[in-house]
């Protein structure tokens, strides 16, 4: 019993579909991979141009609590997987909102640590209070 060999049938429903005997996919010709190609190297380059003219924004809140939490958890022997850490930090960052500042340059950086300064207190009360909360659960690891 002889084995049939499977062949592709692109070139048969392209012929189909265009109603021509020749197999160029119409879709993706030469002009088509041109202006992809082209359209990727110039938004690559428009991209790399703008990104030091575009102000970045960062949330205070967020920053604070992410660099507190561990430390908080670890010290009032609460559970430090990232279940828990996931729930802590959504909790934390709803009750306390955000606080988005852009930067721009070096002076817009200094206001962000100067604001990260003044929060950090209210970040690390909130962060504690959740602790207490969470300390009698489960521990996951």
């Amino acid at each position: 019993m002889s084995r049939k060999r499977k062949s592709s049938k692109t070139a048969h429903v392209l012929k189909l579909l265009t109603n021509s005997s020749d197999n160029v996919n119409p879709i993706i010709n030469d002009g088509f991979k041109e202006e992809v190609i082209l359209s990727r190297t110039t938004s690559k380059a428009d991209s790399q141009q703008n990104d030091g003219a575009k102000p970045v924004a960062v949330n205070v809140i967020s920053e604070l609590v992410y660099e507190i939490m561990p430390e908080v958890l670890a010290r009032f022997n609460c559970c430090t997987c990232d279940i828990c850490q996931a729930e802590i930090s959504i909790k934390a960052m709803d009750e306390l909102g955000a606080q988005y500042i852009p930067i721009i340059n070096e002076d817009s950086l200094q206001h962000l640590n100067h604001i990260k300064d003044e929060k950090r207190p209210t970040v690390t009360r909130k962060l504690v209070s959740l602790a207490f909360k969470y300390r009698d659960m489960t521990k996951h690891i």
